[in-house]
């Protein structure tokens, strides 16, 4: 800080962050039929989104209650809490089958750690729920 004018005498300086983990949740059957999904984790052969479904029907909504991503995700929250991390947000993103956490805000450290614990919880929990996150 002092490189920036910035004098802050004695006191420290704390980074937080509050990180978002987004990812898609799709019936595991289709994803066995995709290779891509499969090598590389991504969707590397696809296509835009229908006319009028960029944004409106999507962002920010709770899941449906008629999709098994809801029921998966209430878990994914569950077994993050009982591992002390609490995970605040959770709500469909733009596209469809895809969705947020966002956790509280914290120190950059354990915000990063906390981050690829959630990944993987997300990974194991879907499977469970018949899906491929």
């Amino acid at each position: 800080l002092a490189h920036l004018g910035l004098d802050i005498g004695d006191r420290e300086v704390v980074s937080n962050i509050g990180l978002e983990q987004e990812f898609f949740l799709i019936p595991r059957d289709m994803y066995y039929k995709r290779m891509d999904l499969q090598m590389t984790g991504r969707t590397i052969i696809g296509r835009d989104a229908p006319r009028g479904q960029e944004m409106c029907d999507h962002y920010m909504a709770p899941p449906s209650l008629a999709n098994p991503a809801l029921a998966c995700m209430q878990e994914i929250q569950d077994e993050c809490w009982r591992l002390g991390i609490p995970l605040k947000t959770r709500h469909r993103e733009v596209a469809p089958n895809q969705y947020e956490f966002a956790p509280l805000y914290g120190y950059n450290t354990t915000q990063v750690d906390q981050n690829i614990m959630v990944m993987q919880i997300i990974e194991e929990v879907a499977a469970r729920h018949g899906l491929a996150a």
